[in-house]
């Protein structure tokens, strides 16, 4: 095995740790232990030992040091013990499934990142004439089969969205419709009292012969009394010294 195809097997198999935390974006009753054990160790080890992908990270610049951030947050954010996501315990592993979304965020950008180091790597030997064609083959299966699980995962993650919006919407129209029924209920009633107020209206100002200004002198005669008991009590408590 010469040294490009070696390369490309070890980045490969990073590739497959990244690809790997998908599973967690599937809604199982159990998940592996030992499984989460090792992937947890691989995402890191990568970056903190001369391995391949340290040396390409450490020779590319600031593209480098943005990735090996990317893969720290990464690891930080899913497997770290302080991770939210995943929290290896006695039972098992717990895994969060409101934080997919950190999941995709992390696994998509990384793998993209690596899989552009492969690409690299292929087509520089190939420049030179050194045959890497069963590792070309080898990354092209894992970019399909990545490529379908990031599919097939993402489309269940929108579906449970979109069932998830759906519910919210049925119970905001249940809401709504509700406060509708109370406020058509109110706008009723308080027709039903301005229409019995109109009519007894109307039949003031036919009492007044038919004129309204009439009727509402009428209307505040048969009120006086009130108003003045009104006024008197509230001028009652004043005290008056002087006139």
């Amino acid at each position: 095995m010469n040294q490009p195809t070696q390369v490309i097997a070890t980045l490969e198999h990073y590739k497959v740790a990244i690809r790997d935390t998908l599973e967690y974006t599937l809604n199982k009753e159990h998940y592996d232990l030992n499984a989460f054990k090792e992937k947890k160790r691989s995402v890191l080890i990568e970056v903190e030992q001369p391995t391949p992908l340290k040396s390409i990270i450490n020779a590319s610049g600031e593209n480098g040091e943005k990735l090996e951030k990317m893969i720290r947050d990464f690891y930080d954010d899913v497997y770290g013990d302080e991770s939210t996501i995943l929290k290896a315990a006695d039972d098992g592993l717990r895994v969060d499934h409101a934080q997919h979304i950190a999941i995709f965020k992390g696994v998509v950008p990384i793998h993209e990142n690596v899989e552009a180091m492969v690409s690299g790597i292929i087509r520089d030997a190939k420049g030179k004439g050194i045959d890497v064609s069963q590792a070309e083959a080898a990354d092209l299966a894992e970019e399909r089969l990545y490529r379908g699980v990031c599919y097939l995962t993402m489309v269940g993650q929108l579906v449970r969205l979109f069932n998830d919006y759906n519910v919210a919407r049925r119970e905001a129209k249940g809401e709504a419709d509700a406060i509708f029924a109370k406020m058509d209920a109110q706008a009723r009633g308080a027709f039903e009292i301005l229409s019995k107020q109109a009519e007894g209206f109307n039949q003031l100002v036919s009492a007044a012969g038919g004129s309204a200004k009439d009727a509402i002198t009428m209307l505040i005669s048969d009120k006086l009394p009130e108003l003045v008991k009104t006024q008197v009590e509230a001028v009652k408590g004043i005290k008056i010294d002087k006139v």
